[in-house]
């Protein structure tokens, strides 16, 4: 998934326990995590010691100012993989502004759940004109019945998705 001398950087947004066999999948100095970290917290352990570990609660007006000014200062992302609560679509958009206002904004990747409608931010993602990769999650059908994804199976998801949105660019 790197081209030799390329360096991607992946800024994941949230939902980092569901989404821990992804972030592992990255090379350490790739990624940035931004997340509560009270909760998943013996699979963001794991991670911690590999991965920049930025905390965020979009729920604390302080928290999130923090998080915004430290976001002007990370000029190399590629990705920014969103994956928050549709309580919080007011700050998904700010971060996606902010975003926006980077030299080369990243591609957004947007995790929602089947049941979550998310026209607020892709009308955002559209007028701030960043690429926007949306990614619906939901079961899987099998034999037995149907099932929620595992973690793994969402991780692939983006997985996926990013190797797609790659060859698309020729990066």
């Amino acid at each position: 998934m790197k081209k030799k001398g390329a360096h991607y950087r992946y800024l994941v947004v949230g939902g980092t326990g569901m989404l821990a066999p992804f972030c592992q999948s990255l090379k350490p100095k790739e990624v940035i995590i931004a997340a509560r970290f009270l909760s998943h917290k013996v699979q963001l352990e794991a991670l911690h010691n590999k991965q920049l570990c930025v905390p965020l609660d979009y729920d604390c007006t302080t928290s999130k100012a923090q998080f915004l000014e430290a976001v002007k200062q990370w000029h190399d992302l590629k990705y920014c993989i969103l994956w928050i609560h549709s309580s919080a679509h007011a700050f998904s958009c700010a971060l996606i502004e902010q975003l926006a206002l980077l030299p080369k904004p990243p591609c957004i990747l947007h995790i929602f759940g089947s049941n979550t409608h998310d026209q607020m931010i892709l009308e955002c993602a559209r007028k701030n004109k960043v690429d926007f990769i949306p990614i619906r999650l939901g079961q899987k059908t099998t034999p037995k019945g149907s099932r929620w994804l595992t973690h793994q199976e969402i991780s692939q998801q983006i997985l996926d998705a990013i190797k797609n949105h790659m060859n698309k660019q020729n990066l």
